[in-house]
């Protein structure tokens, strides 16, 4: 399940809000190129005397290359969009300049327990992002979407970390959908549906989604992350998510309900995603404290349903998920319509997990250690993967039945040509008893899947 941390980091946002006169759809436009370095310095740090507790509270430190965003916000609101509402959006990022996030900390002494709430430490190239995010006890608006068309293109190094790990310190994840994040992305596009907290409304129509998403040869992406947190760290909200991940290229559709009153009407057309590695190396590296030690991501009990905590590279991947968690009620059985959905993945670049010693050279064993895992689908991971083309529709712990979704043809294939290596990791934990629960460690070149689960 891919989620919208993989475009966390990402300071802009296109509010579009309703217009006076003639009432035409708004169409949207962007282009943006980056052409030179982009540089955050080192030793950055976000310093929280307590808790991230409001709704959709973030605290981020992160370098962008060129990033084109469009997004519907409505925080204990409903939406604000256009008196026309929107027509065709067409987004093109293409970054030319080496991005380096120097290796930064946030730091909250307490939990990140806000709704929606997200501390993340990022470098990104090029991203190509739509969001529509409603989080409160509202009634939301429909939002209608025409046509979205997206390309994204990475063609320089991004580093996150620099050889002196970025890092995120808190004592829990309680929040509904909270989440945090050490990463690095080369190129992304994506297209977000997410509702958190009890609230009704808010069906998503989308005409057609196109995305095409390339890593060019010899733009390597690494990750140098770490969770240093003293006491470990409770991952018990709902949805809720801790990670450390490099990705080399992604393309990803979403909708995600966490904790909401009702799940909403969602319907897209179809869906074209083309993602390519054309030979960039992706590593992820799990940094450790000590020259010879990798990281431990050290969490307590992983309660939340639907939570999850992982290590992960991947060199391409294309998504479409559908997921639901903890929806304490349905108006009706919800209508979930997709068109043609056609994923076309290639990875050329090398792809490396694995731990490193503080020096970020020394290669060492790194570690999740967790304590019971007994949320529903819950999940803790160690993972490195080539090529990935994913379809999935998900329920947890659902009030009522999820329904059957109406998905048009899935045609996928998935192409991996360089090596894939997930170094020596281990994951330690206590019982897992959560339905739906589980604890992996992967390594894999190729992949093509279609799940549709139900977990109660």
């Amino acid at each position: 399940m891919c989620k919208t941390s993989l475009v966390a980091g990402v300071a802009m946002a296109a509010m579009l809000a309703g217009v006076s006169g003639a009432f035409a759809q708004t169409a949207v436009t962007q282009s943006n190129t980056n052409n030179n370095t982009v540089t955050q310095s080192t030793g950055q740090s976000v310093d929280i005397n307590g808790s991230l507790s409001g709704a959709g509270s973030s605290a981020s430190i992160s370098a962008t290359g060129a990033a084109s965003s469009v997004s519907v916000l409505g925080i204990g609101a409903d939406y604000v969009t256009p008196a026309g509402g929107f027509g065709n959006i067409s987004q093109t990022s293409s970054n030319n300049g080496v991005v380096v996030n120097g290796g930064g900390t946030v730091d909250v002494s307490s939990t990140i327990s806000g709704a929606g709430a997200s501390a993340s430490v990022s470098a990104s190239g090029a991203v190509s992002a739509v969001s529509v995010t409603g989080i409160g006890s509202n009634t939301f608006s429909d939002v209608d979407l025409s046509s979205i068309t997206q390309n994204a293109t990475n063609n320089a190094d991004v580093t996150n970390g620099s050889n002196r790990s970025s890092r995120i310190s808190a004592t829990g994840l309680t929040g509904l959908g909270a989440a945090a994040s050490v990463s690095a992305t080369g190129a992304a596009s994506s297209v977000a549906n997410t509702r958190a907290q009890p609230g009704s409304g808010g069906d998503l129509s989308v005409a057609n989604i196109s995305q095409r998403t390339t890593l060019t040869t010899g733009s390597d992406v690494s990750n140098f992350g770490a969770f240093s947190n003293a006491s470990p760290l409770a991952v018990s909200g709902a949805g809720a998510s801790a990670s450390i991940s490099a990705l080399g290229a992604v393309s990803s559709v979403s909708s995600s309900h966490i904790g909401a009153a009702e799940i909403d009407n969602l319907s897209i057309g179809n869906i074209g995603q083309t993602t390519t590695n054309s030979g960039g190396a992706v590593r992820n590296n799990h940094q450790g404290t000590s020259r010879n030690a990798g990281g431990v991501l050290n969490v307590g009990a992983i309660s939340g349903n639907g939570a999850s905590v992982s290590v992960s590279a991947t060199g391409a991947a294309s998504s479409v998920s559908v997921t639901s968690i903890n929806s304490s009620g349905i108006n009706g059985t919800p209508s979930i319509t997709m068109g043609l959905i056609t994923q076309r993945t290639q990875n050329d670049g090398v792809v490396t997990n694995g731990g490193v010693g503080s020096n970020g050279t020394t290669i060492a064993r790194h570690t999740i250690s967790a304590g019971t895992i007994n949320g529903r689908g819950a999940s803790a991971s160690i993972g490195a993967t080539g090529a990935v083309s994913s379809v999935a529709v998900t329920s947890i712990n659902e009030a009522q039945a999820f329904g059957s979704p109406t998905i048009g043809a899935v045609n996928q294939a998935s192409l991996n040509n360089a090596a894939v290596t997930n170094r020596a990791a281990t994951i330690n934990t206590g019982s897992i008893s959560g339905a739906g629960a589980s604890v992996s460690i992967s390594a894999v070149g190729a992949a093509s899947a279609v799940s549709l689960s139900s977990i109660n």
